[in-house]
């Protein structure tokens, strides 16, 4: 196992596949405060962490057992320090990201190595505050690895990204970019953990029987959809039948990530009526401190609708689906 100096003009080691002794990391209970919460019961994933002050990517898993280190990586990451702005920076962004296409080896350039992944930056929240720029992706490399040596991209050997591409889950595995990652014990993140949990609960039950005053109450100045869209979604969320029973929106398989002062809850979205119920999709709420609670900033879902014909707004197309079952 070799540890990399990851500092520019010094001999830069690749830090290879950890098999031993990261768990202990876990075990003391100091993770990085990137990660608040990843949902014990889900599946086991991934998520991928970059302290571009050290050059280096590590991996915790997430599941039944915990959250537990498994792998830290050598990588290189911008030339310009500082989180991207705006294209030809050559600088890397720094926030919450997720996997949005894979490319493999016959697709690509020799300076992209065996595989790549493309992020989802811009964002939501990046094209909000005025970051632009694009192709910022996760790619291995035919040259020799060195440190703050990309044009913007998370750059790792062909060994490491063949590691990776295991455990990247398009539109569901993120990646978290950090000037310095920052770590904390159960305190701080129990605290964040309750203020998103409490979140989605009140947008799950005010989404389905509360008043647009308290819906749009869990929004950010200007950010809630507006009243013509309400209008629509009342309509709908009282489906025909015995006694008009209204839909019920709960969730499951909840994370919750931070990065500085942001914070991005993921979870999937299940509406039900009169014993059906449906995935709608992974919905993704970007949202801040303000007057010390949280509010939501942006929304959106990750990857390919859950419901049929979702068009442009997928909640009312699985309401539809479920009236039409």
């Amino acid at each position: 196992m070799l540890y990399g100096a990851g500092i520019a003009g010094s001999l830069f080691l690749t830090i290879g596949w950890v098999t031993t002794g990261l768990a202990e990391q876990a075990a003391l209970d100091r993770l990085p405060a990137q990660i608040v919460f990843l949902d014990p019961g889900a599946s086991p994933f991934h998520v991928l962490l970059v302290d571009k002050s050290i050059q280096e990517l590590l991996v915790y898993t997430g599941g039944a057992g915990g959250i537990t280190l498994v792998g830290r990586y050598a990588c290189s990451t911008g030339k310009i320090p500082g989180p991207k702005q705006r294209s030809g920076d050559q600088k890397t962004p720094e926030g919450i990201y997720f996997f949005v296409k894979r490319h493999l080896k016959k697709d690509l350039a020799p300076i992209y190595g065996d595989m790549a992944f493309p992020l989802d930056y811009p964002n939501q929240f990046d094209r909000l505050v005025g970051r632009g720029g694009y192709a910022i992706w996760l790619h291995g490399t035919n040259k020799p690895l060195k440190a703050r040596d990309s044009n913007g991209c998370i750059v790792v050997e062909n060994s490491t990204i063949n590691i990776l591409a295991k455990m990247i889950r398009l539109h569901r595995t993120p990646i978290i970019l950090a000037d310095k990652l920052a770590y904390s014990g159960t305190g701080s993140r129990r605290s964040d953990l309750e203020d998103a949990r409490n979140l989605v609960k009140r947008w799950c039950r005010y989404l389905a029987r509360g008043s647009y005053s308290q819906y749009r109450n869990l929004y950010a100045a200007n950010r809630a959809p507006g009243m013509r869209w309400w209008s629509r979604w009342c309509d709908l969320r009282k489906i025909p039948g015995d006694g008009h029973m209204q839909v019920e929106i709960t969730t499951n398989e909840l994370a919750v990530y931070r990065q500085a002062d942001l914070f991005c809850i993921t979870f999937n979205q299940v509406v039900g009526s009169h014993g059906k119920r449906l995935t709608v999709g992974r919905k993704k709420l970007f949202a801040r401190r303000q007057s010390g609670k949280l509010k939501i900033i942006t929304e959106s879902y990750l990857g390919k609708a859950g419901v049929r014909h979702a068009g442009s707004d997928r909640l009312f197309a699985a309401i539809k689906e479920i009236g039409d079952e």
